[in-house]
C-alpha cells in the first residue's frame, strides 16, 4: 500500500480532505492527518512542537508528498522536508500560472522531484492517475513530469 502526506495550508482543509478521501478509498495509506486536530497556533509551545514533530515524521514516512497550492509557511517547509529526503513529489494547483516564470512561483516549484498537477481540485481521477504513475516509477531516476488535467 502506497502511503502519502498531504500539504496545505488551513484555511484549505476541506480541499486536503476531498483529496484524502478518494486517495484512501483506492487503497493509498496517509502518514498522518492535521486535519483531525486543525490549528494549534494558539494552544501551547509544548502542543505546536508535538504538532510540528508528528507532521515531519508524516511527511518523512510518505512514499509521496501531494502539495496542494497555495499554501502557507507550514506548506512549503513540509515541501521543504520533503525535497530534502528525495520524497517523490505531487505539486498541485488549480491554474498553470504558479508553474511559469512569475512572480507567483518558486524554484522549488521546478525541482526534478517534482511532478505539477494543474486540474480543478475536485478531479480526484488526476490524482489517482498522478499516484498511480509515481507508484509505478519507484526505480526510475526522478524526471521532472507535468501533468495537465482540464475540465
Amino acid at each position: 500500500m502506497i502511503s502519502f502526506y498531504i500539504a496545505t495550508t488551513l484555511s484549505r482543509a476541506r480541499d486536503h480532505n476531498h483529496v484524502r478521501d478518494a486517495l484512501v478509498t483506492n487503497g493509498y495509506r496517509i502518514t498522518y492527518d492535521w486535519t483531525l486536530h486543525g490549528s494549534v497556533k494558539t494552544s501551547t509551545v509544548q502542543r505546536l512542537s508535538e504538532v510540528a514533530h508528528s507532521e515531519t515524521e508524516g511527511v518523512l514516512s510518505a512514499e509521496i508528498v501531494i502539495i496542494l497550492l497555495p499554501g502557507g509557511y507550514g506548506t512549503h517547509a513540509e515541501l521543504g522536508m520533503a525535497l530534502g529526503s528525495k520524497k517523490k513529489i505531487i505539486l498541485h494547483s488549480v491554474d498553470n500560472e504558479v508553474f511559469t516564470a512569475c512572480e507567483k512561483t518558486c524554484a522549488f516549484y521546478h525541482h526534478q522531484n517534482v511532478s505539477q498537477l494543474v486540474c480543478p481540485i475536485h478531479e480526484t481521477e488526476a490524482f489517482l492517475e498522478a499516484m498511480q504513475k509515481l507508484a509505478h516509477d519507484h526505480k526510475q531516476q526522478y524526471l521532472p513530469t507535468h501533468f495537465a488535467y482540464h475540465s
